[in-house]
């Protein structure tokens, strides 16, 4: 199974950050591997991870590392070479 994945831009403490989330019932392995990338229950919403990052490399280094692990798809609209 495959989440959905959605990329917010926040302010936390006054900073500009990312919030990266995964929504869906992702089944227990990958959830172990969102685990592993640091990503957390969302405790309000069931089925959801987020985690908090604070520059772009940050997000595209999470992003690559959830598909590559097949976490969620790769809609991206043109891919990397």
């Amino acid at each position: 199974m495959q989440g959905t994945l959605a990329i917010q831009a926040i302010t936390r403490n006054g900073i500009a950050v990312a919030r990266v989330i995964v929504r869906g019932n992702v089944g227990d392995e990958n959830r172990a591997k969102l685990d592993n990338l640091g990503m957390t229950p969302v405790i309000d919403i069931s089925n959801c991870r987020e985690k908090i990052v604070t520059n772009n490399e940050d997000v595209i280094t999470l992003r690559n590392a959830l598909i590559e692990q097949g976490i969620v798809p790769d809609n991206r609209k043109t891919k990397e070479i």
